[in-house]
């Protein structure tokens, strides 16, 4: 058979040539994946931003919400005691009204007894 035999010159120069093939197509490699996480990296930060937008415009809606229903609640509160009677001051107010319409009974009683011996 015939052999090819290369000479170490050239047997160095394929194996530099083979070795500077691959870590230039590491670096293209190395040079896109790095241009696809920027972009991602870029689109992550719109959102972010779009997003932090979103939750500031909802916080402050919010906020306006609270300051609105606390005033409610200041006026509700300050009418209350206007309009609400406790339970016990009405149990105590019903029992003065009965203990009242009791003595007027007895008296309308005593009256017609009286009234019926003298006629």
């Amino acid at each position: 058979m015939n052999e090819i035999l290369i000479s170490p010159q050239v047997a160095v120069t394929l194996v530099l040539a083979v070795i500077g093939s691959f870590f230039g197509f590491g670096r293209v490699l190395l040079s896109q994946f790095e241009r696809r996480l920027g972009e991602k990296f870029e689109a992550s930060t719109d959102i972010n931003t779009q997003q932090m937008g979103s939750i500031q415009r909802e916080i402050e809606r919010d906020r306006k919400s609270l300051a609105s229903l606390s005033e409610e609640l200041r006026v509700i509160s300050n009418e209350l005691p206007l309009q609400y009677v406790r339970r016990e001051d009405w149990i105590r107010f019903s029992t003065s009204i009965d203990h009242k319409l009791d003595k007027l009974a007895d008296l309308v009683i005593q009256h017609n007894n009286s009234g019926s011996h003298r006629g």
